[in-house]
């Protein structure tokens, strides 16, 4: 059973490797499968095609990413402990993960991003989102749409988390 995730991992991290040298378009199944040291076929008996591949990436670094940032969430801190914790977190992860940053950045201005469904995401995000919806009812921060200050959030991080 280990040479099966081995494998499978394998392709995931060659895959990922070689997105961010060559970019979605330009990796090949070819160059995955010289990277990753494995068949053609094993390649195709673990995904159906490439575009699977890049989603099971997106899905396990954009969980890793949102786990990472909850990482010492608690709901007995302030609420501006809660935001410091997150986006300390958050800047940890850019900086410790900077090719996996570049991909969901990559990912999630193309076209691909468009086929992923948010559902999938919802239950590491809920401590995200009921900070954010409290601080609104609170009127700790602006009254703005929930993904617009969630993006004012998390791009300072990602942004700072790049330049450290």
């Amino acid at each position: 059973m280990k040479e099966k995730s081995d494998k499978r991992k394998a392709i995931l991290d060659a895959t990922l490797k070689l997105i961010s040298i060559h970019g979605f378009h330009r990796t090949s199944m070819a160059m995955v499968v010289k990277e990753s040291c494995v068949s053609t076929g094993v390649i195709y008996h673990y995904f159906v095609s490439k575009e699977e591949i890049i989603m099971e990436l997106y899905k396990a670094i954009k969980l890793a990413a949102l786990e990472a940032m909850a990482k010492n969430f608690t709901d007995d801190l302030s609420i501006y402990e809660r935001y410091k914790n997150i986006w300390f977190e958050s800047l940890n992860y850019c900086r410790l993960h900077p090719v996996e940053i570049s991909f969901l950045e990559q990912f999630e201005y193309s076209p691909y991003f468009a086929l992923c469904s948010s559902e999938e995401f919802l239950c590491v995000m809920k401590p995200i989102s009921d900070l954010i919806s409290e601080s609104l009812e609170k009127d700790v921060v602006k009254n703005l749409p929930v993904d617009l200050l969630t993006s004012l959030f998390n791009e300072g991080a990602v942004l700072l988390g790049k330049k450290y």
